[in-house]
């Protein structure tokens, strides 16, 4: 696949295929892969982002990353990080 000013088979090349998805004016979800081709490294980000109202969002991020050391096809996990993030604004 060639995005934009990045051909895959460059040398230190990352390519990131996102995606956005809204299932109402309160809930979406976003999605990015990114791979780079040097140090051999996967990465995954998913959001799901929660807007009950105006000035309060919520947000659920899931941050898994993978690698082929041994570059056998292999990919171990290196990183696995889940966070529940919450803002408010003050309105006055």
């Amino acid at each position: 696949m060639e995005r934009q000013g990045i051909e895959p088979s460059t040398p230190g090349a990352v390519d990131g295929p996102g995606s956005h998805l809204a299932f109402d004016a309160h809930w979406s979800w976003h999605g990015l892969a990114q791979s780079d081709n040097v140090s051999e490294v996967l990465g995954y980000n998913s959001r799901l982002h929660w807007t009950p109202r105006a000035g309060r969002n919520s947000w659920l991020v899931v941050n898994l990353g993978r690698e082929d050391r041994n570059r056998d096809q292999r990919f171990r996990a290196i990183s696995e990080e889940i966070a529940l993030k919450d803002r408010h604004d003050l309105r006055y």
